[in-house]
């Protein structure tokens, strides 16, 4: 019996359990393990949150850089060339421009527009503002003045000297029914470096933010040979630059050139 038990001991000694200390240095070699594990994940999170924070920042400002350009494209559309019309960039400079074109592709025809008369009749007035622009042609004839009545209240327009026009009393032609009528808009885009905002104003709607957390633009002009000019008359292109940075500081820098076919007649 002695001997059995003796055995029994032994044996029970063999199978035994982890000791205190040897519990506490598992728990702590597998808090190191998920320390590591946690900490590479954290890194990686933080990783993903940057590259789609960027990825948005870019994104953003690749839209509003087309919208730009859409614009520029525009310069001068149904207004360079026409009778009584100056030139259509009114104002540049390294952060904004100013200029007249037909933005919105509003039109519309005729019903009468008489040689020197100062209204003219179109068949709808949808889409015409009081203070922009009327431009109205039919074959050789093409002439622009300023809308100076209140279109929402009459087909009938009542018409002003446009910009630069000089001595401008009336139409200098006569246009036939369905003559082609075009709004031509007053546009604006202008950078605020304090406010690190891009904007644009549109007539007399006022400015819009464009972009916020604009930390760069510019604007540069270039002649038909590609040389820099800030000559309102020579520019032929204009070159855009636009750093934006996203809420975690990274920055995107994205540029483009356009040019102003717009203002190629002939």
């Amino acid at each position: 019996m002695r001997r059995r038990a003796s055995r029994g001991l032994r044996a029970a000694q063999g199978h035994r359990g982890f000791s205190l200390a040897e519990l506490l240095v598992a728990i702590a070699v597998l808090s190191l393990i998920m320390a590591a594990l946690f900490g590479a994940l954290d890194v990686s999170q933080k990783a993903y949150g940057r590259a789609t924070s960027a990825e948005e920042a870019q994104v953003a400002a690749r839209a509003t850089l087309d919208r730009l350009a859409t614009d520029l494209r525009m310069v001068g559309s149904f207004y360079f060339g026409a009778g009584n019309a100056g030139f259509p960039i009114t104002a540049f400079g390294s952060t904004s421009i100013s200029f007249w074109g037909d933005v919105n592709g509003d039109g519309s025809t005729t019903t009468t527009a008489a040689a020197t008369a100062t209204g003219i009749t179109l068949a709808s007035a949808t889409g015409f503002t009081q203070n922009e622009l009327v431009y109205v042609g039919s074959g050789a004839f093409r002439e622009v003045a300023t809308i100076a009545s209140d279109p929402s209240s009459s087909t009938t327009l009542t018409l002003s000297a446009p910009p630069a026009a000089g001595t401008w009393t009336a139409l200098a032609n006569s246009y036939p029914a369905n003559s082609m009528v075009r709004s031509v808009e007053q546009v604006t885009w202008s950078y605020d470096a304090a406010a690190r905002t891009l904007t644009r104003t549109e007539a007399d709607s006022g400015a819009v933010t464009v972009m916020d957390n604009v930390v760069a633009f510019s604007l540069a002009g270039y002649d038909v040979n590609g040389t820099a000019t800030t000559t309102l008359s020579a520019i032929d292109s204009i070159g855009v630059a636009l750093t934006v940075e996203d809420p975690r500081g990274a920055r995107r820098t994205l540029g483009v050139r356009v040019q102003l076919r717009s203002m190629r007649v002939g």
